[in-house]
């Protein structure tokens, strides 16, 4: 009963709100996620859970995905220059999209490659086929591709 009605009122300034949002959505804050996002790791709640998304990625990662969208660019421009020689292109889809146009066959291999490794770090923290965790897959990608960039230097050594 020491309390009067005015002192409920007025709550102290530690417990004062602000008069931004804090939740408003803005690029500078979009753009803060990729260095200062909460999720490091999994949720404490979600600790027993074998799946979790986050939001920042290890730098290994990033080094990954970069070198895997440059060796696809390498490897557009390895399968054009292989064509002009009397090369052949086995996967019959792009074959098509090589015959149609140039632009298109590499628009469409890089965007499918982009948007799969996205689909990879999204998912990097889950298991593919209960066996295997995602991010190993990323890192498969780039070996996958290293190996075939030799393999086309090699024929292009030939030819030339």
């Amino acid at each position: 009963m020491s309390e009067t009605p005015s002192s409920q009122n007025n709550p102290p300034k530690s417990f004062t709100r602000s008069k931004t949002e804090r939740r408003q959505d803005t690029f500078g804050s979009f753009l803060g996620q990729f260095y200062r996002g909460r999720r490091r790791g999994e949720r404490r709640d979600d600790a027993d859970a074998p799946t979790y998304y986050v939001d920042l990625h290890e730098p290994w990662l990033l080094v990954s995905v970069v070198l895997v969208l440059v060796l696809c660019v390498m490897d557009t421009y390895n399968t054009l220059t292989l064509l002009e020689h009397g090369g052949e292109e086995l996967n019959p889809v792009m074959r098509v999209l090589i015959e149609y146009n140039v632009w298109v066959f590499f628009i469409a291999k890089y965007v499918v490659t982009a948007l799969g490794l996205l689909v990879l770090v999204m998912h990097k923290h889950f298991s593919f086929l209960k066996m295997i965790k995602t991010h190993w897959l990323v890192a498969a990608c780039l070996v996958g591709y290293t190996i075939l960039i030799i393999y086309e230097f090699v024929l292009l050594s030939r030819i030339e």
